[in-house]
């Protein structure tokens, strides 16, 4: 979706779900501020409250609230009003090896991150590339499907990783590894292959997808631009490769996780206050 606030020439607003608002202080006390049930980022912007908000790709377009409710006042919460505005995203129809899977990762942790420091901006590029940034586009399966499935991740595609094998991957901000875990697209070739969540506190998640030879472990503290692993290498990108062919003639009508090219690719996803959101944005989002 794409936002437009209506709180002055004061904030920005950028397409793919991110609302980024802020208003004068009346305290020097962090206030409380509520999306619904969720908890946005909330920093101090010197004279100014700001805060940044995710919005999913499922959000209804129409008039919001954000409530906020001053630190060290009894006064009531004040309502700040925004509007969510239509998008159109791109449609690929008959896409037979895109899997749905990586709409439904759940950035599982057991941290509370919620009294810590704001999150660092901007982020980083987990590798210095030209990503594939195809956010949000609606994806079917078969042109008969009235439903579609909206991408919530962009990719450095698989071309890629073979004339960059080896590279290091890093961490696209200061954060905990919350996660790790088997790819939910991964392949027979290469079981190497692993996921990993950063909790960048305050609700604010990066997970990338498909990382080999990990340089971190469950529960390890990051900084931005530490190495947390590095890109498939060549050989294993041509294993695959050929893994994929092979199971291309021996079940010619499946689609399995072993034909599908994001099984080869660097996938970059990121979460904010349990909205998918494009992790580009915040590689361009000025800093707090």
């Amino acid at each position: 979706m794409r936002v437009r606030a209506q709180q002055g020439e004061q904030n920005w607003n950028y397409p793919g779900g991110l609302l980024d608002l802020r208003w004068d202080k009346h305290s020097d006390e962090l206030p409380t501020v509520k999306f619904g049930l969720q908890e946005p980022i909330v920093v101090d912007d010197g004279p100014r409250w700001r805060a940044i908000v995710g919005l999913g790709l499922e959000t209804v377009p129409g008039e919001y609230l954000l409530y906020v409710k001053s630190g060290d006042s009894e006064e009531p919460a004040f309502a700040l009003t925004f509007s969510v505005t239509q998008k159109r995203y791109e449609l690929q129809q008959d896409v037979r090896d895109f899997d749905a899977r990586f709409s439904t990762i759940e950035p599982k942790t057991e941290l509370d991150f919620s009294n810590s420091v704001p999150p660092a901006l901007p982020w980083r590029l987990p590798v210095q590339a030209q990503w594939e940034d195809s956010f949000g586009q609606h994806i079917v399966a078969d042109v008969e499907d009235e439903e579609s499935i909206q991408q919530n991740f962009v990719m450095l595609p698989e071309a890629s990783l073979t004339s960059r094998a080896n590279q290091a991957v890093v961490a696209p901000q200061n954060g905990i590894v919350s996660r790790i875990f088997e790819p939910q697209a991964s392949t027979a070739a290469n079981t190497n292959l692993k996921s990993i969540c950063i909790d960048h506190g305050r609700g604010l998640y990066s997970i990338l997808h498909n990382v080999e030879d990990l340089a971190v472990e469950l529960g390890n503290g990051v900084i931005g631009g530490a190495v947390i692993g590095k890109l498939r290498s060549a050989r294993n990108v041509e294993a695959d490769r050929r893994s994929s062919v092979a199971s291309s003639v021996l079940t010619p009508d499946q689609s399995s996780a072993s034909d599908n090219s994001l099984a080869r690719s660097l996938i970059w996803q990121c979460v904010l206050n349990n909205a998918y959101i494009n992790p580009l944005i915040l590689t361009q989002i000025d800093k707090t």
